[in-house]
């Protein structure tokens, strides 16, 4: 089982990133080796949660019924993951 709740990504190039969870415990810490592809890295694991979410929704809808809304969380998921928003 994963943690559960909203997971944010923190810290900067300089000093590495982590991703954190809403109740403010450490997931994860990664010292900055690459800097852009650890950033990548770390909006994609924050966004774990929130994919994971969407997708089990997505495979459990039953005709068509929740579709929309559990689209447009995947597509937020992405855009969290693509550090669009998030």
């Amino acid at each position: 089982m994963y943690t559960k709740g909203e997971w944010r990504r923190f810290g900067g190039m300089v000093d590495g990133y982590g991703i954190v969870s809403s109740s403010g415990e450490v997931i994860i810490e990664q010292q900055a080796l690459s800097g852009l592809e650890n950033e990548a890295n770390a909006h994609l694991i924050a966004a774990a949660p929130d994919m994971y979410e969407a997708l089990y929704h997505l495979t459990k809808a039953k005709h068509h019924q929740g579709i929309t809304f559990w689209t447009k969380r995947g597509e937020q998921a992405l855009s969290k993951a693509e550090s669009k928003g998030g």
